[in-house]
């Protein structure tokens, strides 16, 4: 199998909603993706503890909510800002549902 590490992040976000639609459109078999807790318990995708580095947010993932991170926006691999949000660990696995697999 091939797998997309956080998505297929070369044209978009890692572990964006666009970067897993890229994978599967490509034809990628398998996309990694990391998954976070927020303050009120959902899981969102986000590879590190903080925000900083991926978003135009500061702070730990945990410590916010759900709504509170849905206002951020996603970096590209430039430190771009883009029009992609975090996404809910529900919204990935429904986007993905038959058509590519992941490793959590």
């Amino acid at each position: 199998l091939t797998c997309a590490h956080r998505g297929n992040h070369n044209n978009a976000p890692e572990n964006s909603l666009k970067s897993i639609q890229d994978a599967i459109n490509d034809e990628i078999e398998m996309v990694e993706i990391d998954v976070r807790q927020t303050r009120d318990g959902k899981f969102v995708l986000m590879h590190d503890i903080t925000l900083e580095r991926t978003t135009n947010g500061s702070g730990k993932v945990s410590d916010f909510t759900l709504p509170e991170l849905k206002q951020l926006k996603l970096k590209d691999n430039n430190g771009v800002l883009t029009d992609e949000k975090i996404p809910t660990l529900q919204e990935v696995l429904a986007l993905g549902r038959g058509k590519i697999y992941f490793d959590l």
